[in-house]
C-alpha cells in the first residue's frame, strides 16, 4: 500500500470516530417566539446602567458617559478604533438573503435571483460585468471602517457549485419581478464565490469568513427533520453504530476519486448519494444528511481553490480571481460555526450537553478534513452566548467545563452582547442578579479562568463582542406591506411570532436613541463606552487586559444599511506614524514619555472625563508625575496634530 493511500485511510478511520461524536444526537426543537412590548426606559437616560456596584467608577447613565467621553476626546467618537466585523445577512424578517440561488422547474438552468429580498451576490442587471449590488454593499462596509465580513448563504451556493450561473430575464410587467440579471460572465457558482472573495480581499482589503449554519436556525425547521427525535431516541447504542457506518460508507465512496482524480470531485446537493436515512412522511431529509453535505462541500471548495481547479481559464470574463502565489486570495480566511447549542427550548434530559457535543465534534471533523485537504484557511471560529442557565436540568458538566471546551477548539469566539443599553452590554440585563449567566463580564471571566485561548499566549481568549442592531418598532410590526422583492422598501412583519427584525429591544434601540438626543448614530459610541468599562473599571475588573477584546462585531448588515447606522465621521485617533512610549506603566506616579516626533501638548483625564493635568511643550522626552492612585487617560499631541491616547495606572 502506498504512503498516500495509508495516510488517507488512517485519516478516514479517525474521521469516522469524530463524525460519530458530531452527529450522534441530531435533534431540533422549533422555538416559538413572541414579540414583547418595548420598555419605557430609553437607554440614553436609564439610571445606573453603567454602574455595577457602589464602588464602580461608572455610576452614570449612558448619555452621561457619552458626554464625558466626548469631553476628553474632543468629540472624536472613533477614538478607540479596533478590528470591526459584520455578519453579511441581507434578509428582512428571514425573507431572502445575501445570495439567492434558484433554478427552473426542470433543474436545467441555474441563476442568481435578482428579485428576492436582499439578493446581492452575483447580480449583473445590465450585462456589463459590474456587480453593482455587491459593490454598493462593500463600499458601505469599508466606508464605515469594517475590516471583516462574515458571509451567510455559502452552503446554498456550494450545493450547486458545479452549476453555471445563467441569465434571469423575466417579464418586467410583473410587479413582483421587476429586475433582470443578464450575466456576461456565465461561470460556475463556485467561480463566482471565489470571484467575490478575491474582490473583497484585494479591492476592499477585507477579511472574509464563511458562516457554517447551525441546525437551530428557524429557517430549517420545515425543510429537514430530526432522525434522532423520530426514530432512534430509545436505542442509543444502535444509533451510534449506525452513524459510524454512514460515515465509513460516505468516505469510502469518494476515496479513490480523491486520491487519483481529485479534479473530478463534484459538489453534492441535499439528498443525492448522501441520503443514508429515509425521508420522512413530508419528504424531508434528515439533519444528518444535510450536515454531511455542508461539511463536504465547504471543504471541497477550499480544496479546489488551493489546488487551482477554480481558474480564469476560458470564457468571456471581465473579472479575475487569484492565481499562482495569490491563489489563496480566493479562499475564506476562516470558518465560523454558528451553532447555538445553548439556544434550545428543551431544558431537561441534558439536551444542551448533546448540542454542545455536536459543535465540538463538528469542529474536530472539520479540523481533520483540513489536515487531509490542506486548504488555505487557517482557523475555526464559533459564536457563543451563555454557558449555563437557571432553567437547565440534567446536565453533567459544570459551566466552567463547557467554557473550557469551547475555548479549546476555537481560534476566535464571537461572544454575544445583545442588550439594549451599551453599558448594560457589559454589566448584564438591568444589573439583575438573576441574569448573571447572560452578563458579558461573567462569560468572559469563564473564558479567562482556564489555560486555553487560541492563538494568544497565556490562555487569553480571542474575543469579539457581538452587538445586535435589531430594535422594536410597533409601526413596522403592524405594517401589512412586508418585504416582497429586492428594493421594494417594505419592512413590515407578516407574523410577529417568526422572529421579526423589529421585535427586539437590542442595541439598535440605543443607536436610534442617539438620534433622539441630538447625536449621530455612531457604532463607535456603543463600542467605545463598552470598551471603557472593560478596560478601566478597577472596582471589579482590575485584571482585565485589552488583549482579550480583539475587536467588535455587528449583526447584521441589512439593519445597519436600512437605518443609516454609521461608524464615525470624526478623526480616528491612532498611534500610526508616531512611536510613543510611556513607562513605567503602572508606576508609583513618575512616568517617562518618549516620542520620535516633537510633543506639543499632554493632557491627563480621569475616567469621568475631568481634566486633571496639562502641559504645553516642545520636546521629544518628558517626565510627568501623578499624585493620586487610579486609572487615567493620557492624551499626547505631536507637532503634526496627531493625538495618541494611552491608559496609565498610578499605584
Amino acid at each position: 500500500m502506498n504512503t498516500e493511500k495509508l495516510k488517507f485511510i488512517q485519516g478516514k478511520i479517525h474521521l469516522i470516530g469524530i463524525f460519530t461524536i458530531a452527529l450522534t444526537l441530531f435533534a431540533i426543537n422549533a422555538k416559538s417566539q413572541s414579540c414583547t412590548s418595548p420598555t419605557n426606559n430609553p437607554p440614553f437616560n436609564e439610571s445606573f446602567k453603567c454602574m455595577y456596584d457602589t464602588m464602580s467608577g461608572f455610576g452614570d447613565t449612558w448619555g452621561e458617559r457619552i458626554q464625558d467621553y466626548d469631553d476628553y476626546t474632543g468629540g472624536q467618537a472613533a477614538m478607540k478604533k479596533r478590528y470591526r466585523s459584520v455578519f453579511v445577512n441581507q434578509s428582512i424578517n428571514r425573507v431572502g438573503g445575501f445570495a439567492v440561488v434558484d433554478s427552473n422547474s426542470s433543474g436545467t438552468k441555474y441563476y442568481f435571483d435578482p428579485n428576492d429580498v436582499g439578493s446581492t451576490f452575483g447580480i449583473d442587471e445590465d450585462n456589463d460585468c459590474v456587480y453593482e449590488r455587491e459593490n454598493e454593499l462593500l463600499d458601505f462596509l469599508v466606508d464605515n471602517h469594517f475590516d471583516e465580513i462574515i458571509l451567510y448563504n455559502v452552503s446554498g451556493i456550494l450545493k450547486d457549485g458545479d452549476q453555471t450561473a445563467k441569465d434571469y430575464d423575466v417579464n418586467n410587467n410583473n410587479p413582483f419581478t421587476p429586475y433582470d440579471n443578464i450575466m456576461k460572465e456565465e461561470k460556475k457558482l463556485e467561480w463566482h464565490l471565489a470571484r467575490f472573495i478575491y474582490k473583497a480581499k484585494n479591492d476592499y482589503n477585507l477579511k472574509v469568513v464563511g458562516a457554517v449554519p447551525g441546525l437551530t436556525k428557524p429557517q430549517y425547521y420545515g425543510r429537514f427533520y430530526s432522525y434522532y427525535d423520530e426514530y432512534s431516541r430509545n436505542w442509543y447504542d444502535d444509533y451510534t453504530e449506525m452513524i459510524e457506518g454512514f460515515n465509513e460508507a460516505f468516505i469510502d465512496s469518494y476515496e479513490d476519486t480523491w486520491l487519483n482524480n481529485p479534479e473530478d470531485l463534484k459538489y453534492l446537493d441535499y439528498g443525492e448519494d448522501t441520503l443514508f436515512l429515509p425521508k420522512d412522511s413530508q419528504g424531508r431529509i434528515s439533519y444528518i444528511d444535510k450536515v454531511i453535505v455542508d461539511a463536504y462541500n465547504l471543504h471541497l471548495f477550499e480544496f479546489r481553490v488551493k489546488n487551482g481547479f477554480i481558474t480564469n481559464a476560458t470564457g468571456e470574463e471581465c473579472n479575475e480571481i487569484g492565481e499562482g502565489e495569490n491563489i489563496c486570495d480566493n479562499a475564506f480566511d476562516g470558518h465560523l460555526f454558528e451553532w447555538e447549542w445553548w439556544n434550545n427550548n428543551v431544558v431537561a434530559d441534558d439536551k444542551h450537553e448533546q448540542e454542545l457535543d455536536k459543535l465540538l465534534g463538528l469542529i474536530e471533523f472539520s479540523a481533520k478534513l483540513k489536515e487531509l485537504v490542506e486548504p488555505c484557511y487557517p482557523e475555526h471560529y464559533v459564536t457563543q452566548d451563555n454557558f449555563s442557565d437557571n432553567g437547565w436540568t440534567g446536565l453533567y458538566r459544570t459551566e466552567q467545563r463547557r467554557a473550557d471546551l469551547v475555548d479549546s477548539i476555537a481560534h476566535r469566539i464571537y461572544l454575544y452582547s445583545y442588550h439594549k443599553n451599551p453599558c448594560d452590554c457589559y454589566w448584564g440585563r438591568a444589573n439583575n442578579p438573576n441574569s448573571t449567566y447572560n452578563d458579558f463580564n461573567y462569560k468572559v471571566n469563564l473564558l479567562k479562568n482556564n489555560d486555553f485561548g487560541n492563538p494568544l499566549p497565556y490562555g487569553e481568549s480571542f474575543i469579539l463582542p457581538v452587538f445586535m442592531a435589531k430594535y422594536h418598532d410597533q409601526s413596522l410590526l403592524n405594517d401589512p406591506n412586508r418585504p416582497v422583492y429586492y428594493g421594494d422598501g417594505n419592512m413590515g412583519c407578516d407574523n410577529v411570532q417568526d422572529s421579526c427584525d423589529y421585535c427586539s429591544e437590542r442595541t439598535g434601540r440605543a443607536l436610534l436613541d442617539l438620534q433622539n438626543n441630538g447625536y449621530q448614530p455612531y457604532l463607535s459610541y456603543v463600542e467605545n463606552i463598552f470598551q471603557e468599562q472593560y478596560d478601566f473599571d478597577t472596582a471589579t475588573h482590575a485584571g482585565n487586559s485589552d488583549s482579550h477584546i480583539f475587536g467588535y462585531c455587528w449583526f447584521k448588515s441589512r439593519l445597519l444599511q436600512d437605518n443609516s447606522f454609521i461608524s464615525s465621521d470624526g478623526k480616528t485617533l491612532t498611534d500610526k506614524g508616531n512611536n510613543i512610549k510611556v513607562y513605567p506603566n503602572p508606576s508609583n506616579g513618575l512616568y517617562n514619555i518618549e516620542s520620535n516626533k516633537m510633543i506639543t501638548g499632554i493632557k491627563i483625564y480621569d475616567l469621568r472625563g475631568s481634566l486633571i493635568k496639562q502641559d504645553q511643550l516642545s520636546e521629544r522626552r518628558k517626565q510627568l508625575r501623578l499624585k493620586n492612585s487610579g486609572v487615567y487617560l493620557m492624551q499626547i499631541e505631536d507637532i503634526d496634530g496627531n493625538i495618541t491616547t494611552k491608559k496609565v495606572v498610578k499605584w
